[in-house]
């Protein structure tokens, strides 16, 4: 491949403690990855990657509740490949410290949904008994945060928490992070106009703090980044250079495609159907005509990842109307960006 990095996400379980208001996974028959199957992993990657170096991210559900199954992958990763990084995106509710040693050893990254301050959180990320998960996330974050690992906040924001974005992000700088991912959820046909302007006030209020405070080069906002704003889409790699697996061994291209067998690509043990790869590819190619004209077609999402349009509105033609949105809200706060900081 010539010095690329090949990405694999790896679901680990479905299972999950909590149960948040915006979950796209639904209820499911709980699985855990097998350790056959984690070996038939690591043989896949191995072909795969072809000596160039990896980086893993373990997923679930919540993927600290398979621990023994991602230490037993970890182990024999390190021992297979030489070029291999670790990421993680957890719910932050298990991390004790067992888990936090085994993550300091281990991990690159930890990314830990917490969705700003106790309002915006616990308006979605609850327990099975409806009790927030605040509380004990930013207990188990202060213990985490002593140690050497790059953590950053992972913030959905959905029609029930918008309104505390600002405060959210500020509680979250307060708390000390500096890298802040606020990830608009574009799964629910909830939002409204009146609702994404006030999304937009809530992100300009963050970028008037972040000025006012000169925390430019000290704080990442991830939806106030003029470079990404900027730059134009790239090819789709799903199936090529990232691969998504499940815990029973099934590939899919892309992440927000696990479970669905329309666009399942092969399994570990087989490997990679390449007709069926090449179709999908092949739709990935045409045009959204709806789309043309826009001066965002080239950098907009929607005309990028036609597979999430169609997992989320069935057809891959159709862009997401909440993408729509939020692409507009990114340039007029590019915009609002170059003047104010």
């Amino acid at each position: 491949m010539g010095g690329i990095n090949v990405n694999f996400n790896i679901f680990f379980t479905n299972d999950c403690n909590l149960n948040c208001r915006y979950c796209y996974e639904g209820e499911k028959q709980k699985k855990y990855i097998s350790k056959d199957v984690i070996d038939q992993v690591l043989e896949f990657m191995e072909w795969v990657s072809k000596g160039e170096s990896i980086t893993v991210t373990t997923h679930g559900g919540e993927p600290l509740l398979a621990f023994q199954e991602i230490q037993y992958f970890i182990e024999k990763a390190k021992k297979r490949f030489d070029n291999i990084c670790f990421k993680m995106t957890t719910n932050g509710t298990l991390l004790d410290e067992t888990k936090i040693d085994f993550i300091e050893k281990n991990y690159n990254n930890l990314s830990i949904s917490i969705d700003g301050n106790q309002k915006g959180h616990d308006a979605n990320r609850v327990f099975r008994d409806g009790i927030g998960s605040f509380d004990l996330v930013t207990k188990n974050y202060k213990k985490i945060k002593k140690r050497d690992i790059e953590l950053e906040a992972r913030m959905t924001i959905n029609p029930y928490n918008y309104m505390h974005v600002y405060e959210g992000v500020r509680h979250l700088i307060e708390l000390g992070f500096t890298r802040i991912m606020p990830i608009p959820d574009v799964f629910t046909k909830e939002w409204t106009e009146e609702m994404f302007q006030g999304f937009k006030e809530e992100l300009k209020k963050i970028v008037d703090y972040i000025s006012e405070n000169r925390m430019q080069s000290k704080i990442d906002v991830g939806l106030i980044d003029t470079v990404k704003c900027k730059t134009q889409n790239t090819d789709c790699d799903g199936g090529i250079t990232t691969f998504t697996i499940d815990t029973s061994g099934e590939i899919y291209p892309c992440i927000l495609c696990n479970g669905n067998e329309r666009y399942c690509i092969g399994n570990v043990k087989k490997g990679i159907d390449r007709e069926k790869l090449d179709k999908i590819h092949a739709f990935d190619q045409k045009k959204i005509t709806i789309c043309e004209g826009c001066e965002r077609y080239n950098y907009c999402r929607n005309t990028r990842c036609k597979l999430v349009n169609d997992v989320i509105e069935g057809n891959p033609y159709t862009p997401i109307a909440a993408q729509c949105q939020i692409e507009n809200i990114v340039v007029e706060l590019d915009e609002y960006v170059d003047k104010h900081i």
